[in-house]
């Protein structure tokens, strides 16, 4: 059990690594990872894609996670910055057919700034201002996560 706790962490790190040794060629530089989910019988579908999709475009990558939750994660390792456009583009399809399956676009990790479009696609519009109204009540200021989701002026954020 312990080697296989090792090894579980390693991964991410080694991840991690790789990307920042490339970023010292592109500054700019960064990882996509994958953080949705599927329903049950969607689990094949979607691996098939992913790895169909990755090896036409020629992205490397890595693909772990949990799949007793149908919730994989697939890490693109750009080497270039055409080849982080080409992840994007991927991670943007891959997330509306998600979608249309009834899965969810963020199984653990929250949304950030990367999925801050695609969740406006998974929850709609009539959610988001329920949950704008929330927060406005909960945090008058803005003090938590200025600049997020749930702020009125949404433009997505460079990656």
């Amino acid at each position: 059990m312990e080697k296989l706790k090792t090894f579980r962490h390693a991964v991410p790190e080694l991840v991690n690594a790789t990307i920042d040794e490339r970023r010292r060629r592109h500054p700019g530089l960064a990882k996509l990872g994958t953080d949705m989910s599927v329903p049950d019988a969607r689990l094949g579908h979607i691996l098939a894609r992913y790895e169909n999709d990755l090896a036409a475009a020629g992205l490397e990558n890595l693909i772990f996670g949990h799949i007793g939750a149908n919730h994989l994660h697939v890490n693109i390792l750009p080497r270039t910055p055409a080849d982080y456009a080409a992840g994007r583009d991927l991670y943007t399809r891959w997330a509306a057919q998600v979608i249309a399956w009834g899965g969810s676009i963020s199984a653990e990790h929250g949304i950030g700034k990367i999925k801050r479009d695609l969740f406006r696609q998974m929850a709609g519009d009539a959610a988001l201002a329920r949950m704008r109204a929330l927060k406005k009540i909960l945090d008058p200021d803005t003090l938590l996560n200025p600049g997020n989701i749930l702020e009125p002026s949404e433009t997505p954020a460079p990656p």
